[in-house]
């Protein structure tokens, strides 16, 4: 037999995800809003020309500051921005790579094959996690002293870094970075 506590429970959580849902909901339509009016208030009093904005300052503009969100929601936002405006999206990809080296984005999830990569905004620069770093940077941290190729390869994978390429690929790629990173390859062991 149930407790009647337990409904009591599961009816106040209820609540409180409806008032949490209610209260997000109302803030997106606030901020909404405010973009509006401040839009309104620039063209009335003649201060900005919204055809005039930078792409980077529109961006930055309507990257959201409190959740996660991809460039495809970056993307929709600039086209609600202006709808007769082309914003290539390889400038966003772009402005948002720029933001994260400058620590004012954060990768929260790398992309996979159907998921596009998720972004937030940080207030200061970040460290960033194994998993976001890049093969490149990996491979710059790893490689302190002469090791083979092997070494290299078992370190990258004990150190973290996560691939969903074969082992012969993974290799491959990996003497690849070595070589294009411009590090020497003598008597079988890489070094700088």
């Amino acid at each position: 037999m149930e407790k009647p506590n337990s409904h009591f429970a599961a009816l106040r959580t209820q609540a409180r995800e409806q008032r949490d849902k209610a209260i997000a909901h109302i803030r997106a339509d606030y901020q909404t809003s405010l973009l509006q009016i401040a839009e309104l208030e620039q063209r009335l009093l003649g201060k900005i020309d919204p055809r005039r904005v930078k792409t980077s300052a529109a961006i930055e503009r309507v990257i959201p500051r409190d959740e996660p969100f991809t460039v495809a929601d970056v993307m929709a936002a600039l086209e609600s921005l202006d709808a007769g405006r082309v914003w290539p999206k390889a400038s966003v990809h772009r402005h948002i790579t720029k933001l994260r080296h400058l620590g004012l984005v954060r990768r929260v999830r790398r992309h996979k094959v159907n998921e596009p990569a998720v972004y937030a905004r940080t207030d200061g620069p970040v460290k960033v996690e194994a998993e976001d770093k890049n093969l490149r940077q990996v491979i710059l941290e790893t490689v302190t002293r002469p090791m083979r190729t092997a070494e290299v390869v078992v370190a990258l994978l004990e150190g973290g870094y996560k691939t969903s390429m074969i082992p012969g690929h993974f290799r491959t790629t990996v003497i690849r970075q070595l070589r294009q990173l411009g590090l020497k390859e003598k008597g079988g062991k890489w070094s700088r």
